[in-house]
């Protein structure tokens, strides 16, 4: 493979075709954003958001001849700045998905999620600060940390 497919900028190609054909809209401005500047100043590859403009996802990409597994700890540490537990690593060759805050590791999938699965996966979540309990748990919506399932509550 020649050098220049070997840096991030030839699996960013591919990627971006992938996230085409899930119908995410990269030139909004607004769906997909790039080399998106977080709040530690560091970059993270893609944010993917809702219609909002919420977060929604994290990718995390590297070269096509990395092991995507090792970018898990990056893409955690973007995926916290963001307060999101949905994250993808990919290389233009293979990808991965993964729910950081209630999956032990990420599994291998095919395609990127289109934005109504991602934000289906947001809305099966519950909100726990709205937990009438009084138990003081908290999560994205109130910009801290805890999430948790609808069927982890049954």
């Amino acid at each position: 493979m020649p050098s220049s497919q070997t840096g991030e900028a030839f699996p960013r190609v591919v990627i971006d075709a992938e996230l085409k054909d899930a119908r995410w809209n990269l030139t909004d401005g607004r769906s997909a954003r790039f080399e998106y500047v977080l709040p530690a100043e560091t970059k993270a590859d893609y944010v993917l958001c809702d219609r909002h403009g919420r977060t929604l996802a994290v990718i995390e990409v590297k070269r096509m001849t990395s092991d995507l597994l090792t970018a898990r700890q990056q893409a955690v540490g973007y995926a916290t700045q963001l307060k999101v537990p949905l994250i993808f690593l990919a290389n233009g060759r293979e990808m991965f998905f993964w729910d950081h805050e209630s999956e032990a590791h990420p599994h291998a999938v095919k395609t990127f999620f289109s934005r109504a699965d991602l934000d289906g996966e947001r809305r099966r979540r519950v909100c726990l600060c709205r937990d009438q309990s009084g138990a003081g748990l908290h999560c994205s919506h109130c910009r801290t940390e805890t999430w948790q399932t609808t069927l982890d509550m049954n």
